[in-house]
């Protein structure tokens, strides 16, 4: 790894001076292995030789002295917002308090990212998020003044026309939403060409960065499609670029450090670390962040010199798993089955069978499918995951659909069986055999059709 410039360890220091006065949380922490001023952390190897945090040791901290736990640099008075994440990945949500100074350092944060992103004065600006952070993006949009159009009710064919009347020409979504949005216009045959959107951000989750699914989604929309990486813990910290699938981290507000999870060594793909230099009031210092990125450090043919994420997150380091033999992230499946874009809604289901490994990949096509559909999606997720899975497909409108919220389609029944989290009835099980069914007769009706067909032709020429 090459170190960031000195200039950003001297950033460091100054945080780290302020929070080691007053902070109980990094005081305890760093005193135990002899850090006790900032002074102390000179070097790189220095600075590499602090300890981790996590966010599960924040939580616990928290749950041990609520509201917020002890990693407070000011008196508890002081904070007056607190944002917090979805619980998504971890099943708990991590709540963080901000102070007036800190929240306009985030959305500083945020108004730089945007920038990034080429929002500039005069765009209109409609964020598909959850409200505890509609009062940072608000505050990020007076900043570039640009109009924010919040969404407070979401029913999709509203929203359509509030696209249109007020005249919105920025879109910030999941690219769950994003998908579920043209599946919709698709239906009601609303042209989402017309709606007037220039650009979608999307974030969150795999997808806006996939080639495949940037190409369909900027087809669909007539609008080009900018993806970023962030969280609720950091703010807007890497940015796609505009020449290649890769994303430039915001160096001067965060120092970036990947290390293979398995030895804690420097590597170039592993887990990412972040150390955020903006955040003093709740202090994030060598954050791991659990997202399995790959980063270079060499200049990117835009000609910016900053290190940047190749592929954007690939996976988190909990979600790897380990199936019939082979090792693959949940991600890499998703990808796979958003290449085939008559997908329109898909749930991965690993369960156990007479003590093997069992994969449902349960996926929702319309009723015009044929076999050579089902064949392709079948070969690319074999190639993917090294063995052939149980591809089963389903007709529309039969799996779950998520609206604003991060999408849930990966499970992993194989070590809880008592209570899954999610599972597919019975009615949804049968359903899908007769569609497969179905599609099994159509191509077997298409084949015979051929055959006659070609018959005939022998027959007139003879």
């Amino acid at each position: 790894m090459n170190p960031a410039p000195k200039s950003y360890l001297g950033k460091f220091k100054k945080v780290l001076k302020i929070v080691l006065q007053t902070n109980k949380f990094y005081k305890r922490k760093f005193n135990a292995v002899g850090i006790v001023s900032g002074d102390q952390i000179n070097t790189w190897n220095e600075f590499f030789s602090l300890p981790f945090t996590t966010r599960t040791e924040l939580i616990k901290d928290q749950q041990k002295a609520p509201p917020f736990g002890t990693n407070l640099t000011r008196p508890l008075s002081q904070y007056t917002y607190v944002v917090r994440t979805s619980g998504t990945s971890s099943g708990i949500p991590f709540y963080q308090p901000l102070t007036p100074q800190e929240f306009d350092r985030f959305t500083d944060v945020l108004a730089r990212g945007y920038r990034e992103l080429g929002i500039k004065k005069g765009d209109v600006i409609c964020y598909f998020s959850s409200s505890w952070a509609y009062p940072l993006f608000y505050e990020t949009s007076r900043r570039l003044g640009i109009r924010m159009v919040p969404v407070d009710d979401y029913k999709p064919i509203n929203l359509f026309k509030i696209i249109k009347s007020m005249g919105v020409t920025v879109l910030q979504s999941f690219p769950t939403a994003i998908f579920e949005l043209i599946e919709l216009a698709q239906e009601n045959k609303i042209d989402l060409k017309r709606l007037g959107i220039k650009k979608i951000l999307t974030i969150g989750e795999v997808g806006g960065g996939y080639p495949p699914t940037k190409s369909f989604f900027e087809n669909a929309w007539n609008a080009k499609v900018i993806d970023h990486i962030g969280a609720l813990e950091s703010g807007t910290f890497a940015v796609e670029c505009t020449k290649a699938n890769t994303y430039h981290i915001l160096e001067d507000l965060f120092i970036a450090e990947v290390y293979d999870p398995s030895s804690n060594q420097l590597a170039t793909k592993g887990e990412l670390v972040l150390t955020s230099l903006w955040r003093q009031d709740y202090p994030l210092i060598r954050y791991r962040t659990g997202d399995i990125v790959q980063i270079n450090h060499l200049p990117c043919s835009c000609g910016k010199k900053t290190p940047r994420l190749m592929g954007g997150i690939l996976g988190r380091v909990t979600g790897q798993i380990k199936l019939l033999g082979f090792f693959i992230f949940p991600e890499d499946i998703e990808r796979t089955i958003r290449r085939n874009h008559r997908v329109k809604e898909y749930q991965i289901i690993c369960r156990k069978q007479s003590g093997v490994d069992i994969v449902d990949v349960y996926v929702e096509l319309p009723l015009t499918t044929d076999w050579d559909d089902l064949s392709v999606l079948m070969k690319e997720l074999e190639e993917t995951l090294g063995f052939r899975p149980e591809l089963h497909p389903v007709p529309p409108k039969t799996l779950p659909r998520f609206g604003l919220k991060k999408g849930n389609r990966f499970h992993d029944h194989r070590f809880n069986q008592s209570k899954p989290p999610f599972t597919i009835s019975f009615n949804r099980k049968m359903m899908a055999k007769l569609f497969a069914y179905v599609i099994t007769l159509n191509n077997r009706k298409r084949n015979l059709q051929k055959y006659i067909s070609f018959v005939r032709n022998i027959w007139r020429k003879s």
